[in-house]
């Protein structure tokens, strides 16, 4: 069994890596309100993970993850990387593979903040963007030209 100090030290560790998170998603840690929003739940649950009072709960850790675009097991226990494992491509830009399917910057980009909406706007950008493409008859990657 962990002890106090143990425990505290674990809340804290993790609050280190969600702050750090929490940053890169360009959010300051003390939003707690935007941060409640974007994890489900109270500003005030949000305020208590982000000080290290309190460890979210296993499902609330996944939700925290896939909001911010990390990986749950270096989110909830500092393992691993903090993103699903990148490579370079042999041009300049950066890709990420993702069991096959490779993602350039601006992809992953769109990816985080699409994770970090309720279903109601993912629906409503998915919806967009197909419209879009279905407008725009150059996204056609297969087009000849």
């Amino acid at each position: 069994m962990a002890t106090s100090l143990q425990q505290e030290a674990e809340r804290e560790a993790f609050a280190e890596r969600l702050r750090q998170a929490v940053r890169r998603r360009g959010i300051q840690p003390s939003e707690q309100k935007r941060l409640g929003d974007l994890f489900g739940v109270t500003g005030q649950a949000a305020r208590k993970w982000v000080d290290g009072t309190n460890l979210p709960t296993r499902n609330h850790m996944v939700q925290i993850a896939d909001a911010l675009g990390v990986r749950r097991g270096w989110l909830e226990y500092g393992e691993g990387p903090m993103f699903p494992q990148r490579r370079v491509a042999e041009s300049a830009a950066p890709c990420y593979d993702l069991e096959g399917t490779t993602l350039d910057e601006h992809e992953v980009r769109l990816l985080v903040a699409f994770r970090g909406l309720d279903i109601d706007n993912r629906l409503l950008i998915t919806t967009l963007v197909e419209r879009l493409v279905a407008r725009d008859p150059s996204a056609d990657p297969d087009r000849d030209g």
